[in-house]
Order: C-alpha cells, then sequence, then structure tokens
C-alpha cells in the first residue's frame, strides 16, 4: 500500500510530495492542479522499472499515432518537455494489511528516468555531431539494489549486447529492454480516454468465463443495463470480438455499449487485476448518470475489501464527491479521505479531508472540487 508520495518534473509537475494516503483516495482540483499526472506517477511507480508503460503512458492522454523516430514520445513525461530535467517518482509503501492492525515496515520504490541520445551524422555547416532523443533509461531502486531496463527507436539493432533482449512493441520500430523491472506491484489503469486493447479485455474475460467467474462481471454491468444475461469472448474473422446478451434476437458487440458501460466494465476489470495492489481511475463518472453512482462505489468499497485493494480516484464532479462519501459512510467504511490539489507553477500541494472533514465540509456548503 502506498503511504507516501514524492514526484519531481513529471509532466507538468514540478515538484509535488503527498503524504498519508487512505486505502481510498480521490484527488480534485482545477483543471490542470496535476490530478491525473499523479495518478500516472501512482500507476508508473508502482510498475517498477517496467518500460512498456511508456506506451500506455501515451495513449491515456488520447495520442493514438506514433511517427518513427518520433522524439515526443519521450519528451511528454518531462516537465515542459525538457528531457534535461531528472525526473523521479519515489514512493513509500508498505504491504496492504488484511486485518486492522497497522503495518510499521515501511519500504521505498525510487524511479528515475533518463533520455538516451544517439549521434546523428556530421554537420557539414557546423562541423559538430548532433545528438538527438532516442529512449529512455529506467533506473528503478528497490531495497538497496538497481535495476536497469530501457525502451527506444531501434535499440535492438543498434545494441552490442548480446545478452540483453529487446523485445518488440506494438509499435513498428519501437522496442525494449524489460528483463529486470524489479518487484512490481499489481494494479490497473482506467482511464476515460485509454481503451485496453480488445486482445487484452479478451483474454481477461475469457479467462473469467473459462474459471465459470463472469457472473461477478455480469453483475456489475447489471448495475447498469439490467438486460444483461451473458457475455461471450468470441474469435471472428480471426479478430477477438466481445459480445454482450441483452436476451434480444442478436448479440450486441460491447463497444457499442456506450461509454459509460465500457468505462465501468473496464473498472471491474481492473479490480479484477489488483488484487493485493493498486487500482487506478481517471475522471471516474465519464459516462455515468448520477443515479448510477451510488452503485458503482458499492462495488468499488466492496472491491476494496475483499480483494484488498487500494483505489486511486480523479473526478471533476461535486456530485461524486457527496455521492462516495454518503456511501462510504452508510457502509461504514472509514479509511477514505480526499485530496484537492493546488498547483502553483508546477509546484502541486494537496489539502487532505478524512470523510468527517468531507461531511463538515458538505453541511457548510464548501467548496471540495
Amino acid at each position: 500500500m502506498l503511504k507516501n508520495l514524492k514526484v519531481e518534473n513529471y509532466r507538468g509537475i514540478k515538484s509535488t510530495e503527498l503524504k498519508d494516503f487512505s486505502k481510498i483516495n480521490l484527488f480534485t482540483g482545477f483543471n490542470g492542479s496535476g490530478k491525473s499526472s499523479i495518478l500516472e506517477a501512482i500507476f508508473l511507480n508502482s510498475g517498477g522499472g517496467n518500460p512498456r508503460l511508456v506506451v500506455s503512458m501515451y495513449s491515456f492522454r488520447n495520442e493514438s499515432t506514433m511517427t518513427l523516430g518520433a522524439q515526443r514520445v519521450f519528451k511528454n513525461l518531462f516537465l515542459n518537455l525538457d528531457v534535461s530535467k531528472h525526473l523521479s517518482i519515489s514512493a513509500d509503501v508498505y504491504p496492504i494489511a488484511k486485518s486492522k492492525a497497522k503495518n510499521t515496515r515501511n519500504d521505498k520504490r525510487f524511479l528515475e528516468i533518463e533520455p538516451i541520445f544517439e549521434l546523428q551524422t556530421k554537420s557539414a555547416r557546423v562541423g559538430k555531431q548532433q545528438r538527438k532523443l532516442a529512449g529512455l533509461q529506467f533506473n528503478f531502486i528497490y531495497k538497496g539494489k538497481t535495476h536497469k531496463t530501457s525502451l527506444g527507436w531501434n535499440i535492438r539493432a543498434k545494441s552490442s549486447k548480446k545478452s540483453s533482449k529487446f523485445e518488440a512493441t506494438d509499435v513498428p520500430g519501437l522496442y525494449f529492454n524489460a528483463e529486470d523491472t524489479g518487484p512490481l506491484l499489481d494494479g490497473a489503469f482506467v482511464s476515460p480516454y485509454y481503451r485496453d486493447p480488445w486482445e487484452h479485455v479478451h483474454e481477461q474475460i475469457t479467462e473469467l468465463v473459462r474459471t465459470k467467474n463472469e457472473y461477478e462481471l455480469l453483475d456489475v454491468m447489471n448495475l447498469l443495463d439490467n438486460r444483461v444475461r451473458r457475455i461471450l469472448p468470441l474469435i471472428e474473422d480471426g479478430m477477438p470480438v466481445i459480445y454482450i446478451d441483452l436476451g434480444g434476437d442478436k448479440l450486441i458487440p460491447l463497444a457499442l455499449m456506450g461509454s459509460g458501460f465500457v468505462h465501468t466494465t473496464l473498472m471491474a476489470l481492473g479490480a479484477y487485476a489488483s488484487r493485493n495492489g493498486i487500482l487506478v481511475i481517471d475522471e471516474i463518472e465519464t459516462g455515468l448518470h448520477f443515479s448510477v453512482l451510488p452503485k458503482v462505489f458499492e462495488f468499488l468499497l466492496s472491491v476494496c475489501s475483499k480483494y484488498n485493494i487500494q483505489i486511486f480516484l480523479a473526478t471533476h464532479s461535486d456530485e461524486v464527491i457527496k455521492c462516495l462519501a454518503k456511501t462510504a459512510e452508510q457502509k461504514d467504511f472509514t479509511d477514505l479521505s480526499l485530496m484537492k490539489l493546488m498547483n502553483r507553477d508546477g509546484e502541486v500541494s494537496g489539502t487532505k479531508f478524512t470523510l468527517d472533514e468531507i461531511e463538515s465540509a458538505k453541511e457548510i456548503n464548501a467548496e471540495l472540487r
């Protein structure tokens, strides 16, 4: 379980240090306050030195196209796109305890990301070799051991280290070396912009069906549409397709069920993949009518306890804040806090509110968003 987080020079964050996280944490704040960046930093740190997450991070911001050799893929992670800045994400963690007894053993997970440059052909005009950003190196330190990995354009062909294993990503020409990522924390990131490749979602649902555990997922789907009877992961024309049975004459592809339905389905799949780990959800209210929010929060409170998950959420909605606080109070769930973020020229601070303080703020109509 993450207890504290320190971030330097990531995205729009020059520096921040957030302390004393709860089991469920809700981030609020104005646009540009750093909510999504904090969620990404948490997820990135949970992956240790896993360079493949950079490709995911690119998609989290609704980016889908990568041009061969483009530097923006790597620059986007750095403050003001300046790769000379020292990018680091540090987290104090301790095992998520299943009992209420406090665990006092903290371990630090420290991740720094550095640019990899390549020398280009000499310029006749200036008479010097020019450097071009070609990739990123990950240095992950945990319990005194440093784990090094990398990601870059065509670095497999240029590597002289025969022992290194470079694998291809789904992006042509982009390779990674992830032999030694260090210890990972199980986790999932659910974004309103990012959609896991259907192959991955198909695999998850197929495993649930194979092990006869799809009924929990069906229960979640029925929160949004009570006509759902079955979910069927099929192969059609050689491609994975997920169909929903609503009881009619024809099956409906999951992708056509609406953004709120898909968003909630991915939350559920993320929860099942994050047992004893971390679940990160950005803009949780996306596509959801206010009437279903209590049921969605009941589900999250339930899996938080049942599967021993620490949850991080972000929202712009006052309705979400009030609904989550009310649902937690009704379920006698107290290990919850709200953190309102403020960004002043890249220096991000967070003001923490406990459940009782959220309730008090509601009574005087104080603004928490």
